[in-house]
């Protein structure tokens, strides 16, 4: 069990934000690492088109990639395709259809 003093909860207390955001900066995650949720994601959606996962591949190397170091996301054609933040990615699917 971790005891703290008076004046290092007063501390915590005062510098909490500080905390939350260096693990917020250590968390994010990288373009790679959208890139490869973005591809599995694609590739559970359109089996036919990703043989040997080539069309996720290209999919996910469509994306750019906007890093606000606390958070990031990716876009394909101005929409947004990913967020993350905390080490995990989340893929909106609706945003990756191929267009036809």
């Amino acid at each position: 069990m971790i005891y703290l003093t008076y004046e290092q909860k007063e501390l915590l207390k005062r510098y909490w934000w500080v905390l939350l955001l260096i693990f917020l900066l250590v968390t994010n995650p990288s373009h790679e690492r959208h890139e490869r949720k973005i591809s599995k994601r694609y590739c559970e959606r359109n089996p036919a088109t990703c043989l040997g996962g080539i069309g996720g591949f290209i999919a996910s190397k469509l994306t750019k990639y906007d890093d606000w170091y606390i958070f990031s996301y990716t876009e394909i054609a101005d929409k947004t395709v990913s967020v993350g933040f905390c080490g995990i990615v989340f893929v909106f699917t609706a945003s990756i259809q191929v267009e036809r």
